[in-house]
């Protein structure tokens, strides 16, 4: 896995903003994230609605307050008819949106991930997760979980719980946080664990992962570079800054990595202060001898890109 971590300064309070794409298990917390659901993971059966704005909802607590919305994950059984979007929703115990609505298209059986980050709901309180059917003759299968009970599983635009009494809807959030320590906060993407690695046999190139800064932003202090190997021997690397449009924020340096695991670079000289979507990551200077970088290939969070051309990492969505 390559974790590419970053710390930073919340106000007065130092964060380490370890930017790490990581993958949880439903209901478990790792540092940076977690993912939250009540479904044991398992469907026993399915439901749907013939009806245009029928639909499914779980109300999830959030682990801690003031976490981030990432990602809302459902969990498809079958596709009925055609494929055809759904319109997924965040709403409030008011039953309000929170986020506006996100048309998708699921189109295979298993879980369906989508991307909310972009909305950057902070939860400092129960929500409601799930969706309503645009077709009433093509919509997804909604897996169910009967062997776990909840009661927070509801059908929609009725809001009854979802039958039998206490059955799961399998919709599941995953959620990120900043792990405080007294250097500040860390904030990570990946899970911690490399399955994999990755270089190129060419100078010029690399790899870089897309971050969003806390609320409020945050000045950008270090990152953090998983190294799983070397082909051939040390050599030095350019780290990069860009902005959400690929052009450097800083001026490119060399920094050189000489030992396997994670690599600190020193950023707090740039007195960066992020409040939107940047990347950091580095370009190899040597064909032959470069770091290999740790690659985490669960839960992929397509924030991980090849650089100079900006393809997402592989296998797709791969974590960096």
């Amino acid at each position: 896995m390559t974790m590419i971590r970053m710390r930073a300064h919340w106000g007065l309070q130092s964060l380490l903003v370890c930017l790490v794409l990581v993958s949880a298990v439903a209901s478990a917390q790792s540092e940076s994230t977690a993912e939250i659901g009540y479904d044991d993971g398992t469907a026993e059966t399915q439901r749907a609605y013939s009806m245009l704005g029928g639909g499914f909802a779980v109300r999830f607590t959030p682990g801690i307050a003031g976490d981030m919305l990432l990602r809302v994950r459902i969990y498809v059984a079958e596709v009925s008819g055609a494929a055809s979007t759904i319109e997924v929703h965040v709403w409030d115990v008011d039953k309000k949106d929170a986020i506006p609505p996100v048309l998708v298209a699921p189109t295979a059986v298993g879980w369906f991930d989508i991307d909310v980050s972009g909305a950057r709901l902070i939860l400092t309180g129960d929500v409601y997760v799930g969706y309503v059917q645009t077709s009433p003759d093509n919509y997804p299968w909604l897996g169910l979980d009967t062997t776990t009970s909840s009661h927070q599983s509801y059908g929609v635009p009725g809001w009854e719980q979802v039958l039998p009494a206490g059955t799961c809807a399998m919709i599941r959030i995953l959620t990120q946080h900043a792990l405080a320590s007294e250097e500040g906060f860390e904030l990570a993407y990946d899970d911690g664990s490399a399955e994999s690695g990755r270089g190129y046999a060419m100078a010029d190139a690399g790899y870089a992962v897309r971050f969003t800064p806390p609320p409020g932003g945050a000045l950008l202090a270090r990152a953090r570079i998983f190294v799983n190997g070397f082909p051939g021997s040390p050599a030095p690397i350019e780290v990069h800054v860009w902005d959400a449009e690929g052009r450097d924020l800083i001026a490119p340096f060399a920094a050189l990595p000489t030992e396997e695991g994670w690599f600190t670079i020193d950023l707090s000289a740039s007195q960066l202060r992020m409040s939107d979507d940047f990347s950091v990551g580095y370009l190899q200077t040597d064909a032959d001898n470069y770091p290999w970088l740790g690659v985490d290939l669960g839960n992929p969070n397509d924030r991980s890109y090849s650089v100079p051309d900006w393809n997402l990492l592989l296998p797709s969505g791969a974590n960096a």
